[in-house]
């Protein structure tokens, strides 16, 4: 059986106009760092930072948006440590969000923000056993607010670790895109089809023990 993560085509399109725009915001971080930071200046700093963090949250609840193509730009302002820190935690809190949404108002209200039969697909990935390790795996290769309204709608796993393995699944991630902007393009690629290609593997294994079980 070969593993398939359920993108639709609308999805896959999605996803390839994110990391466009993700590859020419690193191109445009890298090369106009001194111009970008000028732009904002040192009492406007906190404030930019906070409303980064909201629409980044707003990003994940509002499955439409995407806060990806943003990370290199903060990252040559703020640095990629300060964008890790800010990132992770609004991230990680709108997935919250998601999962209590989903969770509070089910199929009916969640179907019209993010598309219902990817996430019925992935309900079959998530099974009753395990529920955190296929959180913290799934976590790594769906889209961040798909996963969350699904874990939310079909999975028994509780909000607290939900959230822990949010956190821990998407912090590898946020630190390769923060830093991203420092690293070759051929490495960039090499080290994300790696990881991607790891978890497919755990995830298919686990799911055929699961149905041998």
């Amino acid at each position: 059986m070969i593993m398939r993560i359920p993108y639709t085509k609308k999805e896959l399109f999605g996803i390839g106009v994110v990391v466009a725009l993700f590859i020419a915001a690193q191109y445009f971080a890298r090369n106009y760092s001194v111009q970008i930071q000028s732009v904002i200046s040192t009492e406007q700093q906190g404030v930019a930072m906070v409303l980064y963090g909201l629409f980044a949250i707003a990003a994940v609840v509002v499955a439409p948006i995407a806060s990806l193509p943003l990370v290199p730009v903060v990252a040559a302002i703020w640095g990629s440590f300060a964008t890790v820190v800010v990132t992770a935690i609004a991230w990680t809190l709108g997935s919250i969000i998601a999962f209590l949404l989903a969770r509070t108002y089910g199929r009916q209200v969640i179907g019209k923000v993010v598309d219902m039969e990817s996430m019925q697909k992935l309900e079959a990935m998530m099974g009753a056993d395990n529920v955190f390790v296929s959180t913290l795996l799934l976590r790594m290769v769906v889209p961040v607010d798909i996963l969350s309204y699904a874990l939310g709608l079909f999975s028994t796993i509780r909000l607290v670790p939900y959230s822990v393995a949010t956190a821990i699944g998407i912090v590898p991630f946020v630190v390769f895109f923060s830093y991203a902007i420092w690293i070759p393009p051929f490495w960039q690629a090499f080290i994300a089809v790696g990881i991607f290609s790891t978890v497919i593997v755990i995830l298919k294994k686990g799911l055929k023990t699961k149905k041998v079980s």
